[in-house]
């Protein structure tokens, strides 16, 4: 009898041993990218994540981007990361994220456009709700609330005697360029550095990157993801775009024709308004640079099932002269496009 009441606390106990166990796991907060559990630091009740770490899911340094120039208020060092999946040449320098220098300032770019770089105890790092374009529901425990603390892999906390400081705030600057409104592309499914949250809750975040070949949802279309150009290196140049490109956004609102795309596909609304449009010249083109803003580089698939190359910032649909001259589509429009010109069918100047 007594050896059975003496198991059955043994029971008692080890059932309630589990039970705090369990409760203890469920309060663990835990972040991954890509399904990896990854550290993290908390304070102020935001999630920051160690910029070095985005180097193990599909991002590089573009040690060729990355710049260090001297400003009037002192050394700045600019450090660009792509997803090499959707960067438009070819990379043969790769970098490293930078070891802090004091007195310096620090500048991230993630995916041709920046964002705010904060630092604690020599390592960089950047706010979760920037990188992925939402409000977090990750929240620290009550006790922590006021205190900067390190989480590990596992959730396991560690106060910290230093405190996070933000060396760099969020411009939104393309690489090199101007700044992006955030309503530029107003993408639904993912933030501007092309980023989501595929988990988000109380006790557990998971992000992951959109990949090339992903639909990016805006409120002004769906577009696949193929390659991001912005810089020096993977931008384009404006006598590239007046040379090669025509802006086809602005020749349609000229013509009265509507567009939308859809899932890769170029829809076409409307009937010429019998115009012709002469096509523009490059003579005084002036200084020569690259594009200011971020584009987007797609193959959108007309009515025809022809495919057309094309550039989109945002505002503006640019369209390759090449393409558009080998394709007899504009004609359910009303027009014949030749040599950079739109003409309407009927006219003697076919």
């Amino acid at each position: 009898m007594r050896k059975r009441r003496i198991l059955l606390a043994f029971a008692c106990v080890l059932c309630v041993v589990l039970w705090i166990w369990k409760g203890m796991q469920a309060a663990a907060r835990t972040v991954d990218i890509e399904g990896e559990p990854v550290s993290y630091i908390c304070q102020d009740g935001k999630i920051y994540l160690y910029l070095k770490d985005l180097l193990r899911f599909g991002f590089f340094v573009d040690a060729a981007e990355s710049q260090t120039q001297e400003t009037r208020s002192g050394m700045v060092s600019e450090i660009v990361l792509w997803q090499k999946d959707i960067y438009p040449v070819e990379c043969d320098k790769s970098g490293d994220i930078p070891h802090m220098q004091d007195g310096w300032k620090y500048e991230t770019y993630i995916n041709g456009i920046q964002l705010a770089t904060y630092a604690c105890d020599g390592e960089l790092l950047v706010d979760v709700e920037e990188l992925i374009g939402q409000s977090i529901a990750l929240k620290q425990d009550t006790v922590m609330a006021e205190k900067t603390v390190y989480y590990d892999q596992n959730g396991n906390g560690e106060v910290l005697t230093q405190n996070l400081e933000q060396i760099a705030r969020t411009n939104r600057d393309a690489i090199h360029g101007k700044p992006e409104a955030p309503n530029r592309f107003s993408f639904e499914n993912c933030s501007q550095y092309l980023i989501q949250a595929k988990k988000n809750t109380a006790h557990a975040l998971s992000i992951c990157t959109m990949k090339k070949g992903d639909i990016l949802q805006t409120k002004n279309g769906s577009f696949p993801l193929e390659e991001v150009r912005a810089g020096e290196c993977a931008g384009v140049s404006i006598l590239t775009i007046m040379e090669e490109y025509t802006e086809l956004s602005d020749v349609l609102h000229e013509l009265d024709i509507s567009y939308s795309l859809k899932d890769g596909e170029l829809e076409l609304k409307g009937r010429g308004n019998g115009k012709t449009i002469k096509g523009k010249g490059t003579d005084a083109i002036g200084t020569i640079s690259q594009y200011p803003y971020r584009m987007f580089e797609m193959t959108l698939k007309l009515s025809t099932g022809e495919k057309l190359n094309c550039l989109y910032d945002g505002q503006a649909l640019f369209a390759a002269n090449r393409d558009m001259g080998q394709t007899e589509v504009w004609e359910k429009y009303g027009y014949a496009y030749e040599k950079g010109e739109w003409i309407p069918l009927g006219s003697d100047n076919i």
